[in-house]
């Protein structure tokens, strides 16, 4: 439920930010001005992007019945028992 909370607000947070560069024509000025709405550009698709990749986790969650995929145990394989510096036995 997190992840699908924060895929919303960054969703609407990053989508708001694109929007209103694009209603005000994109970054204008010069100078720090103009790095300035750069960088609020870049943050606004981070978070967009961001907000994508959690809304999906968040949905993953609430589907209990899909199954997840389970890692694949290597048959044969013998672990072996971990021996500390100061074992005496040898």
């Amino acid at each position: 439920m997190r992840n699908l909370i924060s895929g919303i607000i960054g969703l609407a947070w990053g989508g708001f930010i694109l929007v209103a560069c694009v209603l005000r024509g994109g970054p204008q000025g010069e100078g720090a001005y103009y790095a300035g709405q750069i960088c609020a550009l870049v943050m606004g698709v981070l978070f967009f992007v961001g907000g994508v990749v959690y809304f999906i986790l968040g949905l993953r969650e609430l589907r209990p019945d899909v199954p997840r995929k389970k890692r694949r145990r290597v048959v044969g394989r013998v672990r072996k028992r971990r021996r500390s510096r100061w074992d005496e036995d040898d």
